[in-house]
């Protein structure tokens, strides 16, 4: 539900974002790039993915019959075929809400990311591009892009701040819950479902968080790479004999903006050191459980 929260109220501010990076992409001169291919591949694993569960859940339901009344939404059908495939819908709805859902989200501000740490790339490669002819009109030309990026980087970091931290905390909370029933459940009382659950949440939880993370904070070294950028262009033009004033000042003006990290509601800023904290984290407290089940 914090999920759906989230997204219905940064629906519009998604939709500005989407305008601006539009808007960016053609001042920058960027060729649209086709990334349906990629897209459609992860969206089929996702599927398939959950299709594959959800078979393995209908192959061990015969099992347990609780399981099997639950997928079945507690419907009685005197038909067997029907009943296996009701019972199939089931479990496919539920991995789709439970995990499905989550992995759609994620994916789309991976992309969001990715997208606006392609522009700023691009961005990048034309200021590298301005110490080989210094003009003035073109340097006002490239501060104006720059400020519209500037604008956009924290219109992106709103958009998708609650987002991603409501998506982040329910990843976790649910790797840390079957990480603790895993481990504190005896091996001999395991049962199936629960194996083929710690594996669905395997395959797809460390991918989203490493995906998300991965992109938000390309986003942060592109902001180091421009910075950069802008103090070499600053230094090289300095070194020449005949100065623009005007030059100097729109370098300085862009070398004075600081572009904020990707955050997850200013709590979690997402570079690798999240990451490497994640993961150490749920080894730290895998040995807590396994020394609290010895």
């Amino acid at each position: 539900m914090a999920l759906h929260y989230g997204i219905a109220s940064k629906k519009y501010s998604l939709q500005k974002v989407i305008v601006k990076y539009d808007k960016i992409s053609a001042a920058i001169g960027m060729i649209p790039i086709s990334r349906r291919k990629v897209t459609n591949v992860i969206v089929m694993s996702f599927v398939l993915i959950w299709i594959l569960s959800a078979t393995s859940y209908i192959i061990v339901m015969e099992s347990y019959p609780e399981m099997k009344r639950i997928f079945s939404f507690y419907l009685v059908c005197d038909n067997y075929i029907i009943s296996i495939f009701i019972s199939f819908l089931g479990a496919l709805l539920i991995i789709a809400y439970a995990y499905g859902f989550p992995s759609m989200v994620a994916m789309m501000c991976g992309i969001f990311y990715y997208e606006f740490g392609e522009i700023l790339s691009r961005f990048r490669v034309r200021l590298g591009n301005q110490n080989r002819i210094y003009s003035a009109n073109k340097m006002l030309c490239e501060l104006k892009i720059h400020r519209e990026l500037y604008k956009l980087s924290y219109d992106l970091q709103e958009a998708m701040s609650l987002i991603c931290f409501f998506l982040l905390c329910s990843q976790m909370a649910n790797m840390y819950c079957l990480l603790s029933e895993f481990v504190l459940t005896k091996t001999e009382d395991l049962t199936t479902s629960q194996i083929i659950e710690f594996i669905l949440l395997i395959v797809v939880i460390p991918p989203t968080l490493i995906g998300i993370i991965w992109c938000a904070s390309r986003i942060n070294a592109q902001h180091q790479k421009i910075h950069t950028a802008i103090h070499l262009l600053l230094d090289s033009y300095t070194n020449l004999c005949n100065h623009d004033a005007n030059i100097t000042t729109y370098l300085n003006r862009m070398k004075e903006k600081q572009f904020p990290v990707m955050s997850a509601c200013g709590v979690l800023e997402l570079t690798p050191k999240l990451l490497l904290g994640f993961f150490g984290s749920l080894f730290t407290y895998g040995l807590l459980f396994i020394n609290l089940k010895r």
